[in-house]
């Protein structure tokens, strides 16, 4: 078995997190236990989900998980905010480009920008 490393094991409690939280209110017991791997298993592979024309093809999605008949629209866009990090936003390249664009838009207008060490 391969060694996880913290990062890994941190995303996974925070998407255990996301998925008691936000997706358990709207979703069944057997939907929710297939959602959570599927995410995990997103972070882990460093896997973006299926997209199709710019948007998240949720045919794609739902067959892993087992979920086509119980996706409902609340479901949906609950179920999107946890996959829109994953498809780039939790890579460390695109944090950087973020803090950058930050910084300089920060900088012209006055705001001041603290920025914590790593």
């Amino acid at each position: 078995m391969r060694n996880q490393s913290t990062s890994s094991l941190h995303f996974q409690r925070k998407i255990s997190e996301f998925c008691n939280v936000r997706i358990a209110p709207v979703a069944s017991k057997r939907a929710l236990q297939n959602i959570r791997p599927y995410l995990i298993s997103l972070v882990s592979y460093r896997k973006t989900p299926p997209m199709r024309n710019g948007r998240i093809n949720w045919q794609a999605v739902t067959e892993p998980c087992g979920i086509e008949d119980e996706l409902t629209a609340e479901m949906k866009k609950t179920f999107a905010l946890a996959l829109k990090p994953s498809s780039g936003g939790w890579t460390r390249s695109d944090r950087r480009k973020m803090t950058a664009r930050q910084s300089s838009s920060l900088e012209e207008t006055g705001t001041l920008l603290v920025v914590r060490p790593r």
